[in-house]
């Protein structure tokens, strides 16, 4: 049986790789074009929906929480239905014109999508029937995970789990995994035996349920066929591309130290190698869509008995043209490197001038939210602090980032139901280190007392349980401790932000962004505090039209603060302040050159 099945494979791989190296121009032709036409009609028109949903709301964008309200809206789920469904049909005419172009070798783009355009309507109902058989996969899988959350996960603040890992955290964990292992297992499963529904529905010309039903009888006991063929396909593809990409960045960060200063070759070798990496990946998706579907085709041949013609090897001909295609791609390849060269080099920007907030304080050395920590950002070097403020039960502001206190002193309770006389017998340093015995929870008021005159505080609004005496409760003592102008106060919540600056606009306010539709710049704050993930040249150019600072978080390594510096943004937040105001002298004292080396070798190291 093993002998057969190797055979069957091996011959299904010989025949696609021989039809591909004879068609391929014409097959990642169609790619391409396809693919750029799918992105000229389809995103113009998502982004005028979007925007148009955008205005539909009030506002000029909708970031953090007010997402899910929206996309949960009819007006956003009709969105979601329509985009998902738009591109699930790009998705489906790409691949069925694809299993035509490479079930009958020489089959012209125009002739293949002409034919499936005449099969879409069970093509489609095809698509739909797996799609919704997937969905009723998943939601058993989504139920338990509920159960696991809500049995096991639901009782503390999910701070608490994420750093501590306590019992029910593991066991969590390993629910969670055999549930998606069984999910998954579910998924592929199906997946195999549907392996031959498109060949049925456009070679055939069966009714959709009837090519699902005829697929199914097809790999019944002969499911490994497809499973090893084309899952073997990807494994070695994937492998093979890792290890291109792998060896390409190791050569290219063993070579960049020798070049030293010299800025021109510096560039070039990394913007070959990423170049190369890039290309490997294009080449890899574009390619692997086409043999997969080919590989389909070569296995419904063998089941359904059909014997394709014999391919001719490559001709003079062809050799002769993959040469020019090939010598004209290295060339325009080296052109664009060099003009990709000239305009990032004069992009880059070498301003020292970032400032450092230490992320609750100096977080990685001292307690969070603690006058400790306070106290070591100010040794640590750090322009201002970040902490986070909620209200006990008699209305103190406090500085406390989770619901309740099991992860910071191990007390279940939440804050909402404890007074600031509770909050004084619970020792919130003993989890962090013997050293920190006797630490409490510090009021707001104690906090900035603390760095009046020293350093500038960045105070984040918690709304963990709704809260709308806390703006103006922080207004109040930001004013009465006369931190007026030393003092930011930042949010997920829009509304909260508004609050405290129609109660005294003199104070500066942040939007704390972690996901956005439209322009966040245009909402009427003083600054953006965003992912470091999220932080686009684009985003800073926008902010900085609008008068906007960008604050970016949370930065815990040189590299990726040279990455920020080099995209213009005004302000790192960071659990490592001393690390980071360190490498910014060190930084302020190197030349152009030193410093364009510096950031192009750190490109290869975290590429």
């Amino acid at each position: 049986m093993m002998n057969s099945l190797k055979s069957a494979v091996w011959t299904a791989w010989k025949e696609a790789w021989k039809g591909f190296s004879l068609h391929w121009r014409s097959l990642v032709v169609f790619q391409i074009v396809y693919g750029l036409g799918v992105a000229v009609a389809f995103w113009p028109l998502v982004h005028l929906l979007l925007g148009e949903l955008v205005r539909l709301s009030g506002d000029n964008a909708i970031t953090n929480f007010d997402l899910s309200t929206f996309f949960l809206s009819p007006k956003g789920m009709a969105f979601l239905a329509t985009g998902g469904l738009a591109g699930l049909i790009s998705w489906r005419v790409q691949q069925s014109t694809l299993i035509l172009m490479t079930a009958e070798w020489g089959t012209s783009p125009f002739t293949a999508l002409r034919e499936v355009l005449r099969r879409i309507v069970p093509l489609m109902a095809m698509t739909f029937t797996q799609l919704g058989t997937l969905i009723l996969l998943h939601i058993p899988f989504g139920l338990l995970l509920w159960g696991v959350w809500r049995f096991l996960l639901g009782e503390q603040d999910i701070n608490f789990y994420l750093h501590t890992h306590p019992p029910q955290w593991y066991a969590a964990l390993a629910l969670a995994g055999l549930v998606g292992t069984a999910t998954v297992a579910a998924v592929v499963g199906v997946g195999i035996r549907w392996a031959y529904a498109l060949p049925l529905v456009l070679r055939v010309k069966l009714p959709a349920l009837e090519s699902l039903r005829r697929s199914i009888q097809h790999t019944r006991g002969n499911w490994l066929l497809p499973l090893v063929t084309i899952g073997g396909f990807w494994l070695l593809l994937t492998l093979g591309s890792n290890t291109l990409s792998s060896s390409v960045l190791g050569l290219g960060r063993m070579v960049l130290p020798w070049v030293g200063t010299h800025t021109g070759l510096a560039i070039l070798i990394v913007l070959v190698v990423f170049g190369t990496v890039s290309l490997n990946g294009i080449v890899t998706g574009t390619v692997g869509m086409i043999l997969r579907t080919t590989l389909i085709n070569r296995l419904f041949d063998q089941v359904a008995g059909v014997h394709p013609d014999h391919l001719p090897p490559p001709s003079a001909k062809d050799r002769r043209t993959l040469r020019r295609v090939t010598i004209s791609f290295v060339v325009g390849s080296l052109l664009l490197i060099s003009l990709s060269g000239a305009w990032w080099a004069r992009r880059m920007n070498f301003s020292d001038q970032v400032r450092i907030t230490a992320h609750r304080g100096s977080s990685a050395a001292a307690p969070e939210n603690t006058l400790s920590a306070l106290r070591q950002a100010l040794k640590d070097g750090a322009d201002f602090a970040e902490i986070d403020v909620q209200t006990t039960k008699e209305g103190e502001v406090v500085l406390l980032h989770d619901r309740d206190l099991m992860r910071m002193g191990r007390d279940p309770r939440a804050l909402a139901t404890l007074t600031l006389k509770d909050l004084q017998t619970i020792d919130v340093g003993i989890p962090f280190g013997e050293a920190f015995r006797g630490e409490r929870v510090p009021t707001l008021k104690e906090a900035l007392l603390l760095v009046r005159g020293h350093m500038g505080l960045n105070i984040e609004l918690k709304y963990n349980i709704p809260d709308p005496t806390l703006a103006p409760r922080v207004v109040d003592i930001v004013k009465e401790t006369g931190m007026l102008h030393s003092c930011v106060i930042t949010s997920l919540d829009l509304n909260s932000l508004r609050q405290a600056e129609l109660i005294e606009p003199r104070l500066e306010t942040g939007l704390i962004v972690t996901k956005a539709l439209g322009d966040p710049t245009e909402l009427g704050v003083d600054f953006l505090s965003v992912n470091e993930k999220s932080v686009s040249r684009r985003l800073v150019r926008q902010a900085k039209r609008q008068g906007l600072a960008i604050h970016v978080w949370t930065v815990n390594d040189e590299a990726t603060f040279e990455r920020m510096a080099d995209r213009g943004v005004d302000v790192v937040i960071t659990d490592h302040p001393a690390d980071l105001a360190a490498f910014r002298r060190a930084r302020a004292a190197l030349s152009k050159p030193e410093l364009i080396a510096l950031r192009l070798r750190r490109l290869l190291l975290t590429f």
